[in-house]
């Protein structure tokens, strides 16, 4: 009789991510590396290691910011940043409405970074932000990210109390209105008044 036909080869297995224990595991590690006192490369690889988990490590990471101090959960932003995509961009936009002004400002900067403009109103509104460092981080994200009707508030930030904020703001405006006209909110506010379409955003 003829010989059976050799078996069909067998694909290999798809290779399995992950699982939820796993990325808790890795997220309490880099958390270890987060802690040191020291910025160290150790810390930026633990960012790099949290990220190569993927889409899966979002809402885990997301969800440990608010337990963490601030130097942590900086940290875990910049990961969210890493990994990138929908998830990240919508857990990096709750976290501008966050409990520390590290968190908020960090976001903000990430957001920037990943061009993501649906964001706009948000980060626009951390311009009234109580802390000075997320209202900086949120000058500088709107201006990275072409936000002209963000004018109106950056004018009024010409007379923030920080002179940081308040070079931030200058620069800011020069950038999106091509103008310069100087750190006096009033020529601003008249130049607005009378160029009303410039401030429109492309759709």
């Amino acid at each position: 009789p003829p010989s059976p036909a050799p078996p069909e080869p067998q694909a290999p297995p798809a290779a399995q991510g992950p699982d939820e224990a796993e990325i808790r595991a890795r997220i309490q590690t880099a958390l270890t590396a987060f802690r040191s006192r020291e910025q160290t490369e150790e810390s930026d690889n633990a960012e790099v290691a949290l990220a190569a988990l993927g889409k899966p490590a979002v809402p885990l990471i997301a969800a440990e910011i608010p337990a963490q101090a601030a130097g942590p959960a900086v940290h875990l932003v910049r990961a969210l940043a890493l990994i990138g995509g929908a998830e990240a961009l919508s857990a990096l936009t709750d976290q501008l409405s966050g409990a520390q002004a590290e968190v908020r400002a960090a976001a903000a900067t990430a957001l920037a970074a990943l061009g993501a403009r649906d964001a706009a109103k948000p980060l626009a509104a951390l311009l009234k932000d109580a802390d000075w460092t997320v209202r900086r981080a949120a000058a500088a994200a709107v201006t990275a990210l072409g936000i002209k009707a963000a004018v109106p508030d950056l004018v009024a930030l010409l007379a923030d109390p920080n002179l940081l904020v308040r070079s931030q703001a200058l620069e800011s405006l020069k950038q999106l209105t091509g103008q310069d006209l100087g750190h006096e909110p009033l020529p601003w506010k008249a130049w607005i008044e009378a160029n009303p379409d410039a401030l429109k955003d492309a759709p």
